[in-house]
């Protein structure tokens, strides 16, 4: 039996700088040993807080650890079998030196200039399925605060995030070219909810919901061209759609 680990990077700040991850996928046989390896390129800043999040098929993202600066890991305890340490101010690697069944998942390295660890995104419902034609409504939460910028990104497989809004405040919404018969509102500062009153076949993704305490006019404008930029919270939904 073969074990799944596949990699994600999120958390992006500016164009100019990303997180790198090796390897981007893993296969391997229980009680193998595994590294996963991050490291952000390109930042400048003596401050960064960098994530390891785990996500079971069907699960609500996991924190599994944080840390706010060079060798310091919180928590400093194994967590279901994984480590992490901080050997840089740019480096956060994730081990097991014994893989189980249960560790096939989506392993998420994530990096911020500011600490988010206490603000979390929820979406409901976790997985829709919907035949043609029906409406949907996907509902997103943003608990610990109530205000900052609010984005929705659709993902196909095998594709790259296509941002479909983003709002800056309560009754603000901005529409991109992805929109495809959706449309999104923010009800308040926490909460923004994506909708389709007649489902198309192409519709079945994942769609996104993020969350940044900051941005400014440069990065609105790169949001158009790498719609990675500034998420700071993230979580993701399925929506399968059938001809039944």
């Amino acid at each position: 039996m073969y074990l799944q680990l596949v990699l994600f990077i999120v958390f992006y700040h500016v164009k100019s700088q990303y997180i790198h991850q090796n390897p981007a996928a893993v296969s391997k046989f229980p009680e193998e040993g595994v590294n996963l390896q991050c490291s952000v390129v390109g930042s400048s800043s003596s401050t960064l807080y960098l994530y390891w999040y785990k996500q079971s098929p069907g699960k609500e993202l996991q924190l599994m650890f944080y840390s706010s600066i060079a060798q310091y890991v919180n928590p400093q305890k194994p967590v279901e079998g994984f480590t992490a340490d901080r050997p840089s101010n740019t480096e956060f690697n994730l081990r097991s030196p014994s893989l189980r069944a249960n560790h096939s998942a989506v392993y998420y390295c994530a990096w911020s200039l500011h600490n988010v660890k206490t603000a979390r995104v929820k979406q409901t419902p976790s997985c829709v399925s919907r035949s043609l034609g029906k409406a949907v409504e996907l509902k997103c939460t943003m608990e610990g605060e109530s205000s900052g910028y609010m984005y929705r990104y659709r993902q196909y497989p095998g594709k790259e995030l296509q941002l479909m809004f983003y709002s800056a405040a309560a009754e603000n919404v901005n529409e991109e070219g992805a929109a495809d018969g959706f449309t999104a509102k923010r009800t308040s500062g926490s909460d923004f909810n994506l909708e389709s009153r007649s489902l198309q076949a192409h519709h079945s993704a994942v769609y996104y919901c993020a969350w940044s305490a900051h941005s400014d006019s440069r990065e609105t404008e790169q949001l158009n061209k790498n719609p990675k930029d500034s998420k700071k919270q993230l979580s993701m939904i399925s929506l399968i759609l059938s001809s039944c």
